[in-house]
């Protein structure tokens, strides 16, 4: 809510609609700072304390979704405030500037003592390796998301060792960068270790997309914007949020809004956007 309504905010000149909004959007930044600052006993403090996922089992600080997330809404926020001159924007810019510096120093103290790895993927609950974690949406939800709130730099060491991780464990293919490994639904899992391959479509692609793109590598980004186009949506223009190798038919999530929405994200982050 607070990235949406700001980044319409950015966009408008209207003080009696900004002052409208205004109220709303620091009593949600006000409860992201009390969430975040709540006592624990275990855990890093300064990010959300554990919770348990919606879409998983798994009971975790889920800062690389999550937290991440709320920082690129707050960074949002603090332009949306910048520009309309808003007294709140430096307390708000304050609140980002911490909650970014605990994300950095979580990120470099799990890179740590990987700097000479082939490929490396940080995990996406603190204190619980990768391997022992359940794996849910990890090639969504976990580190490649940093991508796309700012927290891996594109063409960085953290993204080259990312990127072979997924690429050693056949996980991109054909400009597709979301094989499930964890099929767990009642959908999935009939496919998973079975006769086909299931891919989570229109959603990683983003974030790489938007990385190659910035560190000047658009063919692949090229390749996995066709990928989305031709393995992500119906000959239809629907989209779809699951591809299955063996079943052209196999769409449990379909029509998918979200999934609609980012083949525009994507198509405007490669191609550009033009006003007129």
């Amino acid at each position: 809510m607070i990235w949406g309504l700001s980044e319409h905010l950015k966009k408008t000149d209207d003080p009696e609609e900004f002052a409208e909004f205004l109220p709303y959007l620091i009593m949600m930044r006000v409860w992201i700072e009390r969430r975040r600052r709540e006592p624990r006993d275990e855990g890093y403090v300064g990010i959300f304390p554990c919770g348990k996922g919606s879409d998983w089992s798994e009971v975790g600080q889920f800062w690389t979704f999550t937290d991440s997330h709320n920082c690129m809404a707050l960074r949002s926020m603090c332009e949306a405030l910048k520009k309309h001159g808003a007294d709140e924007y430096a307390s708000t810019k304050a609140m980002l500037d911490d909650y970014s510096r605990i994300i950095i120093e979580i990120r470099d103290e799990l890179f740590h003592g990987h700097e000479n790895d082939e490929s490396y993927i940080l995990p996406h609950m603190p204190g619980i390796p990768f391997e022992d974690s359940e794996n849910y949406s990890y090639y969504t939800d976990g580190a490649p998301y940093l991508l796309y709130t700012g927290f891996i730099e594109p063409g960085s060491e953290i993204m080259q060792k990312m990127e072979a991780f997924f690429r050693k464990r056949g996980q991109f293919e054909r400009g597709l960068t979301g094989r499930m490994t964890s099929c767990a639904s009642m959908w999935d899992e009939a496919y998973f270790g079975g006769y086909g391959d299931v891919w989570y479509v229109l959603q990683s692609e983003t974030y790489w997309i938007k990385a190659w793109c910035d560190c000047g590598e658009r063919d692949k980004a090229l390749e996995s914007l066709e990928a989305c186009l031709t393995f992500g949506m119906s000959p239809e223009c629907i989209a779809a949020e699951r591809y299955c190798s063996i079943n052209p038919w196999y769409n449990p999530w379909q029509p998918n809004g979200s999934g609609s929405s980012r083949v525009i994200e994507m198509m405007q982050t490669y191609f550009g956007i033009k006003s007129v």
